[in-house]
């Protein structure tokens, strides 16, 4: 973290004005104090920026802010970032997305004649956004019998109706076959690759369609601390529901019951892992989790912050280091806000 403080520091040098360096500045180090100087350097930043400087710089001041235990004011913030992202990414759809849950729900629930792409047991780690699923990629492909595919889009690319069998332009083995050579780039034909992207839920149908073996991981998370994580944090692909809270509330509660439907439909192949219990009892919560993929113990999963390899989430740092527990019940710190009411 310092030598990429030093290398914000340096672009900063050149040019003053890049303020999105300025803003990664912020997650560089712990702004224990509220009359740290960065503050102030961010503050004066947000008088002259654009606006899609001002929404990163918005977010890092909370970021900080919240650090030295100012959270009225850290919220305030996040309030004001979000405000830009909803100007930037539009309207969520809670009906359209209510609609394709719906949909999702009935593919499960009835069976198709469909001719399988693979029996292979493809393992697939979704559910919501910010609900600890690259923690617990990283902590189980630190077992020498797996390895992070980590967060392709080849699904989103690729399907664009969620659910549906009624693909543009090939056909279900064609789209199976691509995904299959996709996986390969990252296999040593030893190891099973895992696919960590949490919106492949909304593809569980398709999937298991083309992959009827397949195993699911689906990470859940407390609401409230779950929707907090999503609004703290910009998502750089517009999910669109995640700059408002009571849009995240309801995707969340979409996923939960997508959820449901693929444990009532295929049980023995779906495993809900919580976060809250894989940060307090990781050892019983990864064992639970090996077993259910048919791998043994390794130690190695406990020792996921050791490994170097890329990371391209929001997580990052969090898999970087040992388990620590201060992201759980952190939304009682904003309890007073309206939000959480």
């Amino acid at each position: 973290m310092e030598a990429a403080a030093s290398g914000f520091e340096a672009v900063l040098q050149q040019n003053p004005d890049y303020f999105d360096a300025l803003a990664q500045l912020a997650y560089c180090k712990r702004v224990e104090d509220s009359k740290d100087p960065l503050l102030d350097r961010i503050r004066a930043a947000l008088a002259i920026a654009d606006a899609n400087s001002r929404e990163l710089l918005h977010y890092a001041l909370a970021k900080s802010l919240e650090d030295s235990g100012s959270y009225s004011e850290a919220f305030a913030e996040l309030r004001s970032a979000n405000q830009l992202g909803r100007q930037r990414q539009g309207e969520y759809g809670a009906e359209s997305f209510d609609a394709l849950v719906d949909q999702v729900c009935s593919e499960l629930s009835n069976s198709h004649s469909v001719e399988p792409v693979s029996d292979q047991p493809l393992i697939f780690i979704c559910g919501m956004f910010r609900s600890g699923s690259t923690l617990l990629e990283q902590m189980l492909t630190s077992h020498p019998d797996l390895t992070a595919g980590g967060e392709s889009r080849f699904f989103q690319r690729r399907a664009s109706v969620p659910g549906s069998l009624d693909l543009p332009g090939e056909s279900l083995s064609e789209l199976g076959q691509s995904y299959l050579e996709e996986l390969a780039r990252f296999s040593d034909d030893v190891s099973v690759v895992t696919s960590k992207r949490p919106d492949n839920i909304l593809h569980a149908s398709l999937l298991l369609k083309m992959f009827p073996h397949a195993r699911f991981l689906i990470t859940e998370r407390e609401l409230k601390d779950n929707c907090l994580s999503v609004y703290a944090q910009p998502f750089a692909d517009g999910q669109r529901f995640d700059t408002d809270m009571d849009d995240i509330a309801h995707q969340y509660r979409g996923i939960s019951r997508l959820a449901d439907t693929l444990v009532q439909n295929f049980p023995n192949q779906v495993l809900r892992v919580s976060y809250e219990e894989l940060v307090e009892n990781p050892e019983a919560t990864l064992r639970t989790a090996l077993d259910f993929l048919g791998l043994p113990w390794d130690d190695a999963v406990l020792r996921f912050h050791e490994r170097n390899n890329p990371v391209r989430t929001a997580s990052l740092w969090q898999v970087r280091q040992p388990l620590y527990q201060q992201s759980v019940g952190r939304w009682q710190r904003f309890a007073s806000e309206p939000e959480f009411s």
